[in-house]
């Protein structure tokens, strides 16, 4: 490969021997972005996970966990930088919510870059079951359950379900909560949407819709004329013929 400002040659190397090719110059970060992450009640959030990058020009990257005071720094290199921040895991779930869009600054040499972050705090839960609708009892098996809120285009919040039963932290206000499970013979469930107060907790059921119908056909090469079947063609895990 090739280092940018460099040019590398070929040369021979006896057995046992050693060559200095190249030497490579790291340039040192001086300038910063720091700042504090706290949550909406006023909290520090601390061993936050605070990322930078830069797209623009070079390729550059850094990172930072917050300290007991929720304040971070990062050393970066002058332009434009995103940065984002997540809350830390506790173990049970996420206990400070983010919604994952990352924040654009713009870093001037000699001059140090400020952004704080704000992370709504998960003071209530919502759980239950996936129930499988032939037996009226949690599905025994894997899934996820995801919950957001409408401030992006995706779930703000995820969890694992473990033999058809799941539990999530969630902040106050209003979610919308699906429910995916991968099993041939039943189909995820509508969405729900629950209002939830300060430090209580909530139960919602899903329960999967059976799949008692089928589709099947045929995949051609081209069009239906040329009579060349494609075979063993993967759908959605499970190998299927359809029109």
């Amino acid at each position: 490969g090739t280092i940018p400002g460099c040019s590398l040659r070929a040369d021979s190397v006896g057995d046992g021997g050693t060559y200095d090719l190249v030497t490579i110059e790291l340039t040192k970060k001086t300038d910063t972005i720091s700042g504090q992450v706290l949550d909406n009640l006023g909290g520090v959030v601390a061993g936050a996970s605070v990322s930078a990058w830069k797209n623009v020009g070079n390729y550059d990257y850094g990172w930072a966990t917050t300290d007991a005071n929720g304040n971070y720094t990062i050393y970066v290199t002058p332009g434009s930088w995103q940065i984002s921040v997540w809350g830390p895991w506790s173990g049970s779930g996420y206990d400070y919510i983010s919604s994952g869009k990352p924040t654009s600054k713009t870093v001037t040499s000699g001059t140090p870059a400020t952004v704080n972050f704000t992370l709504q705090k998960a003071t209530s839960t919502i759980t239950g079951k996936i129930i499988n609708p032939d037996t009226s009892e949690p599905l025994s098996g894997y899934g996820s359950v995801t919950a957001g809120d409408g401030s992006t285009e995706w779930g703000n919040i995820w969890g694992s379900v473990t033999n058809g039963i799941y539990s999530i932290k969630v902040p106050v206000g209003t979610w919308t909560v699906s429910a995916q499970v991968w099993h041939a013979d039943y189909s995820n469930p509508d969405s729900q949407i629950v209002t939830i107060s300060n430090n209580e907790t909530k139960n919602l059921n899903f329960t999967l819709v059976k799949n008692n119908s089928t589709i099947s056909g045929t995949v051609y090469v081209g069009d239906e004329s040329s009579k060349e079947v494609v075979a063993g063609n993967l759908i959605n895990g499970h190998t299927k013929s359809c029109g």
